[in-house]
Formats: structure tokens, sequence, C-alpha cells
């Protein structure tokens, strides 16, 4: 039973991300070696059928995910449902979290429009990031930002967290570029590192970045 609740666990978080790629229909044989059954089959079939809702009408299939009694399952859908939604329409995305009234799954919610909207326009992102009025999670919002717009620009990233005016939580941005920079380039990370302007920020982000990469 808990092997079977686990593996449903990993296809809610899988599903949304092959739809995107449109790869679904890797899923089904995989998900259909795994359990051969009518329920297990129908169970797919329930959970293909909601990624397909949120493909079409992403509003419609966020209501229905708040209305399921377990939250931890309401959780993952709400996620799951913003990193779709992201893709064809950011800010309604993003207003569509900003308004959500469950404070336990909205961080989450928001992280995962930020990281989605930060692929296709990081700037927007980061400019509605900083905007955000709820600080609930706003830090761990920013966060998000950083993180994805150092996959693509880690220069870019690391200039707009060194621009923040907030100083809530700036330094944990500043660790978050450190983060994911290092993992592609140590040796540029580190010199962004050594050039920071603040000390103590500077010798907090260099001590991160020699605990992520101890060799160097």
């Amino acid at each position: 039973m808990t092997m079977k609740k686990s593996v449903w666990d990993i296809l809610n978080w899988i599903v949304p991300v092959l739809l995107i790629t449109g790869q679904l229909l890797l899923l089904a044989p995989i998900s259909l070696n795994i359990w051969n059954g009518m329920h297990e089959r129908r169970e797919l079939k329930k959970l293909v059928g909601f990624y397909q809702l949120a493909m079409t009408d992403p509003a419609a299939a966020a209501d229905w995910a708040q209305t399921l009694e377990d939250r931890e399952e309401s959780k993952v859908r709400l996620y799951s449902v913003a990193l779709i939604w992201v893709k064809s329409d950011p800010s309604a995305a993003a207003a569509w979290a900003e308004a959500l009234q469950d404070e336990t799954g909205k961080v989450v919610v928001l992280k995962s429009v930020a990281y989605g909207w930060v692929e296709s326009d990081p700037s927007a992102a980061a400019a509605w990031a900083e905007a955000l009025q709820d600080e609930t999670g706003k830090v761990e919002v920013l966060k998000s930002v950083a993180y994805g717009w150092v996959e693509s620009d880690p220069s870019a990233a690391a200039a707009w967290a060194e621009a923040l005016q907030d100083e809530t939580g700036k330094v944990e941005v500043l660790e978050s570029v450190a983060r994911n920079w290092v993992k592609s380039d140590p040796s540029a990370a580190a010199a962004w590192a050594e050039a920071l302007q603040d000390e103590e920020t500077r010798a907090e982000v260099l001590s991160l970045l020699d605990r992520l990469n101890p060799g160097d």
C-alpha cells in the first residue's frame, strides 16, 4: 500500500512535465506494467484527465483541486496547475496564485509560478516577485526566480539579486544564485562572490560556496 501511494505521488509530479514536453504516451505502458488492473487504469485515466483539463481550462482544474479533502494531494495538484498555466498565461497564473486562500499551499504555488515564468521571461518574473504585496513566502519566491534565472543567464540573475532594494532576505536570494551557479561554473560563481561589495554578505556567500564545492 505504501509503495502504491508513493508511486502515485510521483506520477502527480511527472505527468505535467510529460504533458508540457508532449511525451505523455510514454507514461501509460510504464504505469500499466507496474499495476495491471482495472482500478489502476481508471486511476491513471482520471489523473491524465485532470492534467488535460489543466491545459485547456486551468482555472477549472484549480477550482477542482481545491475541493480535494486530502490537503497534500490538493497542494500537489495546485502546484501542477501552476506549472502548466504559467506556460500559456503567466500573468493570469500569477494573479490566481496570489489570490489563493490556503496559506499552507500558497507559497509552493507561488514558487512554481516564479520558476515557470522565469524560463520564458525572467525580467517579468522578477518584477512580479518584487511587487508581491503578501510578505508570506515572498523571499522564497524571489529565491525561485534567482535560482531559475541562473539556468539561462547567471550574470543577469546575479546583477538583479545584488540590486534588490528590499534587504529582507536579500542574502538568501544571493545564496540562491550561488547554489545554482556553482553547479555549472564554480570558478565564475566564486569570482562573482569575491566581488560582492558588502563584506558580511560576501563572507556568507563565499562560505556557502566552500561548503557546496569543497574541492576547489
